[in-house]
């Protein structure tokens, strides 16, 4: 489970034992970061100077709210790029974080002054769940809730890292079970288009001033550039062995676009729907998990 709006919250990312992936990887993590401020007044908007700051083991307990910003990356991945740089650590799924630039580091919302900042609830590693912690995990109550911008590539990126057979999580990622071949599948739903801007605090910082994505820092390049990582990882999920995508667009406003096609493993009503409202998606999943079971059956 990859809860995603412009960042993920990986830090307390919870595995079959309840225990957290910054407890149990804190190497993984940069709790030195640098950060942009972000002001506003009647006249406009600026950003501040580079602030770093060092978190110790106080803040990382009692402050800190588990999202962070990606890996070190590159802009030069647009719409035309079929490759991926050899510095874009993030878009490597598979890279092991030890050092600065290929770890993720701590989200720190009380550094970007007035920029916009959501962070989703914590990500949920592969494990077998009965109905009561299903349903607890996507309550209300617990925090599931619709807040911030919509990085389509960040979520799917987290969904490659999660079940990946040769990543940091190889060994949630068998090849066989009792002696079957595994399959695997992402279900990838979104309520909302690609939706980046430029001055939000997300998983690339703020785009506009920071520019990790978008050479230019503007929100049309970055959503364009966010838009070609999405799919490059779409693309790289599909070529994992036996590993298939299914894509769902929920709500009235939110249509099934060429792209959440083609980021699926078929066509539409195949591999890719549209699902105006609750009833719809309880349809979809429920196609959805017919042909999954089906598939199981006939191996």
């Amino acid at each position: 489970m990859v809860p995603f709006s412009q960042m993920v919250n990986a830090g307390f990312s919870r595995n079959s034992a309840g225990s957290t992936l910054y407890s149990r990887q804190p190497g993984w993590f940069n709790t030195t970061g640098t950060y942009r401020s972000l002001q506003c007044n009647q006249n406009g908007c600026w950003f501040n100077g580079n602030n770093s700051v060092s978190h110790d083991s106080k803040w990382m307990n009692n402050s800190w709210d588990g999202c962070v910003e990606e890996q070190g990356t590159s802009n030069s991945i647009t719409s035309t790029a079929s490759t991926i740089p050899t510095n874009a650590f993030d878009m490597r799924y598979d890279t092991i974080p030890s050092s600065a630039p290929t770890q993720w580091t701590v989200a720190d919302p009380a550094q970007v002054g007035q920029s916009q900042y959501a962070c989703p609830k914590s990500m949920l590693e592969l494990q077998q769940l009965d109905a009561t912690t299903f349903n607890n995990y996507f309550s209300f109550n617990s925090g599931f809730v619709a807040n911030g911008g919509t990085y389509l590539d960040i979520g799917l990126l987290w969904a490659a890292r999660l079940l990946s057979p040769t990543g940091n999580w190889a060994s949630d990622n068998p090849a066989t079970f009792n002696s079957f071949p595994i399959s695997r599948y992402v279900i990838f739903m979104t309520d909302g288009f690609m939706d980046t801007g430029n001055t939000g605090y997300g998983a690339y910082a703020q785009e506009y001033s920071w520019r990790r994505v978008a050479s230019d820092g503007n929100s049309t390049t970055s959503n364009t550039n966010h838009t070609a990582r999405w799919l490059l990882t779409c693309a790289a999920i599909k070529n994992m062995t036996n590993t298939k995508i299914y894509t769902v667009s929920f709500g009235a406003a939110s249509g099934l676009t060429p792209d959440m096609i083609s980021c699926s493993s078929g066509g539409q009503n195949e591999y890719a729907f549209a699902a105006a409202n609750a009833s719809d998606l309880n349809d979809v999943f429920r196609d959805i998990g017919e042909n999954i079971g089906s598939l199981r059956l006939t191996q």
